[in-house]
């Protein structure tokens, strides 16, 4: 059985500068999902290869995937991204955005896993059609269900820090079974101010869906959006496709102060210099400016 990836977004945005599309793009009836360019061996590997930023990126990919269909040899979850799979046979399938009803994948497919490359929430409706008759159709629905949180193996502190309010958010928002999974130092302060988020020691394929939290740089599927041009507190909300403003960070003082005088802590690094601020001179002006 081969696996498939495709893309909610137009492929071409991930392939800019790193495969050249012209000669496809001149093929009669190139739309973004031309099967000739899905398909092409070279947009497949280049696909592939955006997920090994991701922990034990195969097993996820290869994971048995666990929602029953009630369709022989049929299988659908959202464990890294919208998973389904299919045996050999006449099968037509339909994936789209059942809020917009963008249609992102429509075709037929035969003994195939087929994969999306984005992470991200996406209220994902599944058809699937053989012989012409539709036998199956599924709208993701989270309620009730169990669902995983997991962060980036190499999130910072403050990254976490920043997406726990909109995790909260989420889980209250779809009445879902949510638990979490977060690097070893920060579990006893999660465990404090959002005892509310039960805590697992490793990322399973158990699961109805997985959300993977990440401000990874670059042109990766990880959100729907460059991350330069958004707060860091709201990236979560984004990624998770929540349209409140992100709720104030819980946070409760478990140490007295350094000092009784006023302080202000300053953190002049990031994990990425992509997250610095980097006005030249900035900081300095910063600290004349308040000890003045």
């Amino acid at each position: 059985m081969r696996t498939l990836f495709f893309c909610a977004r137009d492929i071409r945005d991930y392939l800019k500068g790193i495969i050249d599309t012209s000669a496809l793009e001149n093929t009669t009836g190139f739309e973004p999902n031309f099967p000739a360019l899905t398909d092409a061996p070279a947009v497949q590997k280049f696909l592939y290869d955006l997920m090994k930023v991701y922990d034990n990126h195969d097993q996820k990919l290869t994971s048995t995937i666990v929602g029953e269909t009630g369709v022989d040899g049929v299988r659908l979850d959202f464990n890294f991204g919208l998973r389904l799979e299919l045996p050999a046979g006449n099968f037509h399938v339909t994936i789209s955005d059942a809020d917009t009803e963008q249609i992102f994948f429509d075709r037929e497919i035969s003994d195939v896993r087929l994969i999306s490359v984005e992470k991200y929430f996406i209220r994902w409706r599944v058809e699937i059609f053989r012989d012409d008759r539709k036998i199956f159709e599924h709208v993701l629905d989270l309620e009730g269900q169990p669902v995983l949180v997991s962060f980036y193996k190499k999130s910072g502190l403050g990254d976490q820090i920043a997406m726990m309010p909109s995790v909260r958010e989420f889980k209250y928002r779809h009445r879902c079974e949510l638990s979490i999974c977060l690097r070893e130092y920060l579990r006893d302060f999660a465990a404090n101010l959002y005892p509310d988020l039960p805590q697992v020691d490793a990322v399973t394929a158990e699961n109805y869906a997985s959300y993977f939290l990440t401000m990874y740089g670059g042109s990766f599927p990880f959100c729907p959006v460059d991350f330069r041009n958004e707060p860091m507190e709201k990236m979560a909300s984004v990624i998770f496709g929540l349209d409140t403003l992100p709720t104030k960070p819980t946070f409760t003082p478990t140490a007295p102060p350094v000092t009784n005088e006023t302080y202000v802590c300053i953190a002049v690094q990031a994990s990425s210099p992509r997250k610095g601020w980097l006005y030249p001179g900035g900081w300095d002006i910063v600290v004349d400016y308040l000890k003045r």
